[in-house]
């Protein structure tokens, strides 16, 4: 049958959802600049099934992502091999504690593992006695991790590291501030001469005790004599489902319901010479026996301890199929020849017997020995990175291809040359394509696979991002772009098969490319509008799309899919209608579904939107949350006048309901406005009072109540923002606020004696303004109130903040204040003036 359900809205700068559990959304006009009409055909006669890993994710081993990022290891050149394998060699990060007086520090070529040569030395002159004597906290050496270790009150550490000594040893093994003062936790290691001589493995646990951001790992003596120390690695317990990740960070990406990951790079699978690239066998097995390396085109070393094992592993914790960008022989700078590219072919053979193959096979039982004997789903291999226009490339290409398909015949694999425009001169399962390129042109190419041919290889657009002026550190306006491109990809998915952003991960420490989904330092992470409005496409893989047209004459800059989808929880089928408005007109959009089943469900409907006051706004450690997907479920997103009217109802009640207790209470206020004027009435206990007890308790009870909301309904969203600049911000806040103030004490002027009107009167008055100011600031008029959501966003100690939802409404009602006892000013009696003079003529 055709349901047909309308909406209109207003957009601006906006990716928008409608999300219902079978419903389209109708809403209230708001006057526009453009007006568009949305026509959707959700019947299942008109849908196609999209590929089931549409969108995934893509790792490259770039900003640190992996090394003090992804991978929890908060010891940064835990093997000593950093500077080189000649000795001496340079031991960065790590430092020495004390002077050339109390001990020397060295490396040298002893340690016990056959690939990990280099062991550091340290030589004590010192000790607890004598002319020699140590400082009070000994001598040693630390590591500061990646820019700081986060070391958390009542966290475990899981600390190894092997040690070898011909002398009597007292090593204490600590986590402390970066400026050694702060001790969280310490382990002696204390042993005879006879009982280290030969490397042994110590292994503990360090509780924290404290926090600190900023720590360090450090390993101290007060005794003399000689300690050798190799391969040292410090691992939170909690890592992401134990196997080792940060799980902050890992659990940012599992939220994205990626189903694919595409790893480990990338230019970091090439290197710009091939001795520096990714050799995927030398990631395996023990991770003191990784010999790590130098990753030189983005100039780090790394320790491999996310390798080519965690990677799969990965993949398997998100659900999600792993795809092996494997090096074809080729870097930046050199090449292998055709003739004698079979060992890079066996190599690659090898890698997939690891991953798949039988655990008593040669590389499968070292996989099994790692803790997985079942066989890792591994299905793609794509061959190289940007590497079609190379000499040698199409040529090993070949080999590969050739080998993989004989050993493998199930196996897709992915060829660097673009067939989008024009037919492959080779075979291929899919074909790779990385679009980078500014906002306004990413947007454009919505369109860019619309004249694709539909026969052949699939399309693999395995990296794309909005880079340039208008990037930033991730913009808003980036975001709109990439979404709009992504909607293309949706239209166009009988041609593209998989799609993932570049780059993944940034350390705030370390950018050399901008911008990325997901910032983090040592303690902290955000996603960028990149990172939330890949949230918009999580359903979209496996989903059946709909035919969808927009009609908004010549202006072009909106466009829009509608997709429906199966949770695999309750069964439901959901219809998902995404918008995007690129462009800076406010647009009046209605939208039209027809082919609906009967059986719609309203009250599962949620809005999900991505805006904010200013396309270059961006997210960041001070305000995290600045932009970022919000909505709300159920009837408050309901359409219609019926729905409209129960809002509304609900917040009358509301307000009769907290008047009721005001008034039974003498005077109790959720809202530090109310008590401001009280004070200044002289109806309170003074303006101490209220600044120091009753506010403060307000503010307080407004963060543990937004908390407790967003506890039992967690789709409720982060509530009412600032969707304007700062001053119609303050402008909108602040005159609302200062009309609110005017009526209630004009009533309480009035001395109005029937509660039901007094109170009926200021709830309209708060209704009517709520409404009128809730698209520039949502109409809060309740600084505590506006408190506890930005604290729920991370947004509350920002100047936009303090400004709108403070400074205005405060002085707004001291205003208020004192236009009131204004006019309200006694005036002197003409009568008692003459009576006056009367009595003193008298």
């Amino acid at each position: 049958m055709g349901l047909r359900s309308k909406y209109c809205g207003a957009l601006l700068h906006t990716l928008y959802i409608f999300y219902a559990f079978y419903q389209a959304f109708a809403g209230n006009g708001i006057t526009a600049t453009q007006n568009a009409l949305l026509l959707v055909d959700a019947s299942s006669q008109s849908g196609r099934k999209m590929p089931d890993n549409l969108f995934g994710i893509f790792f490259e081993e770039i900003n640190h992502a992996g090394a003090g990022g992804l991978w929890a290891e908060l010891v940064s050149n835990r093997g000593f091999e950093a500077g080189g394998p000649n000795t001496p060699s340079n031991i960065d990060p790590w430092v020495i504690i004390g002077n050339e007086s109390q001990i020397i520090v060295s490396t040298d070529r002893t340690s016990c593992f056959a690939r990990n040569k280099v062991a550091l030395r340290m030589e004590v002159l010192c000790d607890d006695k004598g002319s020699n004597t140590c400082p009070a906290g000994g001598v040693g050496v630390y590591n500061p991790g990646f820019w700081g270790m986060n070391i958390e009150r009542g966290k475990a550490y899981k600390v190894i590291l092997h040690i070898k000594s011909f002398d009597s040893v007292k090593l204490s093994v600590s986590l402390v501030s970066s400026d050694g003062r702060q001790n969280l936790a310490t382990h002696n290691i204390i042993a005879e001469s006879s009982e280290l001589s030969n490397w042994t493995k110590m292994e503990f646990l360090l509780k924290s005790r404290g926090t600190n951001a900023n720590s360090r790992l450090q390993l101290t003596t007060t005794e003399s004599g000689t300690i050798w120390v190799d391969q040292v690695s410090v691992l939170p317990l909690d890592t992401y489902m134990g196997d080792g990740f940060r799980k902050g960070l890992a659990s940012m990406l599992a939220n994205l319901k990626p189903r694919f990951l595409r790893y480990p790079g990338g230019s970091y699978v090439e290197g710009e010479w091939l001795r520096n690239a990714f050799r995927w066998s030398e990631t395996v097995g023990p991770w003191e026996e990784r010999p790590g390396h130098f990753n030189d085109v983005w100039k780090y070393w790394t320790d491999d301890g996310l390798g080519f094992f965690e990677f799969l592993q990965l993949a398997e914790d998100l659900g999600a199929s792993p795809v092996w960008v494997a090096n074809s022989g080729i870097s930046h700078n050199d090449q292998v020849s055709p003739s004698v590219i079979s060992g890079f072919v066996q190599n690659i053979l090898d890698g997939i017997e690891f991953a798949r193959g039988d655990p008593k096979s040669q590389w499968g039982s070292i996989r099994a020995t790692m803790g997985h004997p079942e066989p890792f789903q591994l299905n793609y291999v794509s061959l190289g990175n940007q590497d079609c226009w190379k000499k040698q490339y199409i040529e090993n290409y070949l080999k590969f291809y050739s080998a993989i398909k004989a050993a493998y015949p199930d196996i897709k694999i992915v060829t660097n040359c673009d067939g989008s425009f024009q037919p492959l001169n080779h075979p291929a399962d899919l074909y790779d394509i990385h679009v980078y390129t500014s906002s306004g042109d990413m947007f454009s190419r919505n369109h860019e696979f619309d004249r694709t041919t539909r026969n052949g290889p699939k399309a693999f657009v395995s990296e794309y991002a909005v880079t340039g002026n208008d990037a930033g550190k991730g913009t808003l306006v980036a975001a709109l772009a990439e979404a709009g491109f992504l909607i293309g990809i949706e239209r166009n998915s009988d041609v593209v098969e998989m799609a993932s952003c570049a780059p993944l991960f940034v350390n705030d420490n370390d950018r050399q490319f901008n911008p990325d989904a997901i910032v983090f330092n040592s303690r902290q992470q955000y996603g960028t509008p990149s990172y939330w409005m890949q949230h918009f496409f999580k359903h979209s893989s496996g989903a059946i799309f709909h035919p969808s047209t927009i009609q908004a004459g010549n202006y072009t800059s909106l466009v829009a899919s509608a997709i429906t989808w199966q949770n695999s929880h309750n069964d439901n089928t959901y219809l998902k209608i995404k918008i995007v408005n690129y462009g800076g007109d406010l647009v009046n959009l209605k939208i039209s579904v027809t082919g609906l089943e009967n059986n719609v469900d309203s009250s599962g409907s949620i809005n999900t939107l991505l805006t904010s006051s200013q396309p270059q706004d961006e997210n960041s450690f001070q305000n995290p949350k600045k932009l970022l997907v919000y909505g709300a479920l159920g009837p408050a997103h309901a359409q219609g006048a019926g729905a409209d009217a129960l809002k509304v109802g609900l917040s009358l009640l509301y307000m009769f309901v907290f008047a009721g207790l005001e008034k039974l209470t003498g005077g109790a206020s959720y809202n530090p406005l109310t008590v401001l004027v009280y004070a200044f009435l002289g109806k309170s206990h003074g303006y101490l009072f209220a600044a120091f007890a009753r506010i403060p308790a307000q503010v307080l009870g407004s963060i543990v109540g937004v908390k407790l909301i967003r506890q039992v309904f967690p789709k409720v969203g982060y509530g009412a923002r600032l969707n304007a600049g700062i001053h119609h911000g303050v402008l909108a806040e602040g005159l609302a606020t200062f009309v609110v103030v005017m009526v209630s004490l004009m009533l309480t002027k009035k001395e109005m004696k029937s509660f039901f009107m007094k109170t009926w009167i200021s709830s309209i008055s708060k209704m009517t303004l709520h409404i009128l100011s809730s698209d520039l600031t949502g109409g809060i008029m309740n600084p505590a109130s506006a408190l506890g959501w930005a604290y729920a966003r991370g947004d509350h100690i920002t100047l936009e903040h303090l400004f709108v939802y403070w400074l205005a409404p405060i002085q707004a009602t001291l205003l208020g204040i004192w236009v009131v006892n204004l006019l309200n000013k006694p005036k002197k009696s003409k009568d008692n003036g003459t009576e006056e003079s009367k009595t003193k003529s008298e």
